[in-house]
């Protein structure tokens, strides 16, 4: 009906960017689609350059930080344990600061980068483990500390893997 919620916007846009910086970073110079809100049965959304990629997810992420500015001290909604400490809109948008510095880092805009990390969490003198993870699971597992397999600290040492694999490359277990 047009009616928008700015501190749900900027979960899809960044979120969205994320993803497609993902995407991006395993296709390179063969590009990405980025019109992608077709019909799943329709003819796919043509690919775009390296270029045109990198440049619509810095608009996104420009964009969500503009809707997070307007989204008020909280989100209407519980985010998973993996965004701890950046569970607020102003938190968050040091993520997104983060991600935009990482565009630019990726398009050569070394000045921009700067810039954007001076916005972001980044703390010189800080612990290099700072910053979000996704958690994976189901319903309240995902808010909150659990001993399920599925929620992990992103230090965990750890190596998860099938045996064969672990076998196979002489890895303990």
């Amino acid at each position: 009906d047009g009616h928008f919620v700015p501190n749900l916007t900027f979960g899809a846009k960044t979120i969205k960017a994320l993803d497609l910086l993902y995407i991006i970073g395993t296709r390179d110079s063969i590009g990405a689609p980025i019109d992608v809100d077709i019909s799943p049965t329709g003819t796919p959304a043509p690919f775009a350059s390296r270029t045109q990629v990198y440049a619509y997810i810095a608009a996104l992420l420009d964009s969500a930080a503009t809707h997070l500015g307007a989204a008020g001290t909280t989100f209407p909604f519980a985010m998973s344990l993996g965004y701890t400490g950046y569970n607020t809109p102003a938190q968050f948008l040091m993520v997104n600061r983060g991600l935009r510095a990482r565009v630019a880092v990726y398009t050569d805009d070394f000045t921009n980068a700067l810039a954007y990390l001076g916005q972001s969490f980044l703390n010189a003198a800080g612990p290099l483990t700072d910053g979000v993870y996704h958690s994976f699971g189901s319903g309240s597992s995902v808010r909150r500390r659990s001993s399920r397999s599925n929620v992990r600290s992103p230090t965990t040492s750890r190596v998860l893997g099938s045996p064969r694999v672990l076998r196979a490359a002489a890895m303990p277990r």
